[in-house]
């Protein structure tokens, strides 16, 4: 009787641990409290096993669905989700860059050119073609950064 007692507190023992162990394999869905604080807009793609990977813009998580700002706004359960990658675009960087670029050619240009005119003349053809370089190359930047995309995970934690 003793023994018997033992084998059972046992199997009990490790049913109970086993049954730990595969909740830690198999990340639960996210839930709403996930994406509190998203802005709208936020560029995002989702994966799942019965979904083709959904790239879009944010709009909300609510009644237990992630709804993409499409029209009309489309929604993607959150059981059915297995991640959530944040998007990042370089338009800003490519502006910096651009502008930079720009200004140094636009300075190239000007130090090869010749000045027929007046001095006052030299210097204003010098600056605004200078200050045209760096906003056309700020221009050119911001369009290229804009097309280059970057991708972060965000659910389920990285570790």
């Amino acid at each position: 009787m003793q023994g018997q007692r033992l084998r059972t507190a046992i199997v009990l023992a490790f049913a109970v641990a086993m049954a730990g162990t595969g909740d830690a394999q198999t990340p639960a869905a996210p839930d709403t409290q996930t994406f509190a604080g998203w802005k709208v807009g936020r560029l995002m793609r989702i994966t799942g096993p019965h979904l083709v990977v959904r790239s879009g813009s944010f709009l909300g998580a609510r009644y237990g669905s992630l709804w993409f700002n499409t029209q009309p706004a489309t929604a993607v359960p959150l059981a059915g989700i297995d991640s959530v990658w944040v998007g990042r675009r370089y338009g800003k960087q490519g502006a910096l860059v651009g502008m930079v670029l720009g200004a140094l050619i636009a300075r190239a240009v000007i130090s090869h050119q010749t000045c027929t005119g007046s001095f006052d003349q030299c210097i204003g053809s010098g600056t605004g073609t200078f200050f045209l370089g760096a906003i056309g190359g700020a221009a050119l930047g911001a369009g290229i950064g804009s097309g280059i995309k970057s991708w972060s995970l965000v659910y389920p934690r990285p570790e």
